[in-house]
């Protein structure tokens, strides 16, 4: 027969040992909650990390075009220029310049004549590595929408060496001139407007009367306008009847 002290002690000794194994269950869920979340926490991140590095290295499917910004602010030439230049370019179907994005191997190079009434010019364009070149005039000088578009095929030294000229000529880097020191003084003549677009960048510039200029980028426009000259040379006495 037990005693009455070993009865007592008996529901005690179970219950101490029921609270200790409730104790270590839930020390063991607490871990296994702080382990859950901590992968949770890491696998967020791993996806987050993921997907950021996803978005930052992948290629953009078009870069866009860089619009080169002027060397003076708003030139006063250049509104009325592209304004009077857009009615033409619609008669000729060609887009403005300005808004073509090309792919980074294509360029297009639009060298204007303006004088009191009209615009001719010469364009060259590369695209997928193939070169070409048009003459655009004017027929009638009181009709600034009667374009006429000609091909003129290649230059004289061929392409590459014509290219390379024109960028020692600095057609791509010769800035506006519209500084004090390049106005040549003269009302009437002509205007010299480069439109280029290579690169994916964008710019244009304008020399009025460069004859009669002193600066030497004044010299540099009237050393490009040579080298087109002279590369197509049969359309020198269209070029010069017409503009001079």
């Amino acid at each position: 027969m037990r005693q009455r002290g070993q009865v007592e002690r008996e529901p005690q000794t179970r219950l101490t040992r029921l609270s200790r194994l409730w104790r270590a269950e839930i020390k063991q869920t607490a871990k296994r909650q702080k382990s859950f979340a901590i992968l949770t926490l890491s696998l967020c991140v791993a996806i987050n990390a993921g997907c950021t590095w996803g978005k930052n290295n992948t290629a953009p499917s078009n870069t866009a075009l860089t619009q080169e910004p002027p060397t003076v602010s708003e030139p006063q030439w250049e509104k009325p220029f592209f304004k009077s230049l857009e009615g033409r370019l619609k008669v000729l179907g060609l887009p403005s310049l300005r808004t073509q994005n090309l792919p980074a191997r294509d360029l297009e190079v639009r060298f204007w004549f303006e004088g009191s009434e009209i615009i001719n010019g010469i364009i060259l364009r590369r695209t997928n590595e193939k070169w070409s070149a048009f003459y655009v005039r004017q027929q009638y000088d009181s009709k600034p929408l009667s374009m006429k578009r000609e091909p003129i095929g290649d230059p004289k030294s061929g392409w590459p060496t014509m290219w390379s000229k024109l960028v020692n000529a600095e057609i791509l880097t010769l800035p506006d001139g519209s500084k004090p020191v390049c106005h040549a003084g003269v009302l009437d003549g002509i205007g010299y407007i480069v439109e280029t677009n290579v690169g994916q960048t964008y710019r244009t510039f304008r020399y009025g009367n460069p004859q009669y200029a002193t600066c030497e980028e004044a010299k540099q426009i009237l050393a490009i306008e040579e080298i087109l000259v002279d590369e197509f040379g049969p359309y020198k006495k269209e070029m010069n009847a017409e503009h001079y």
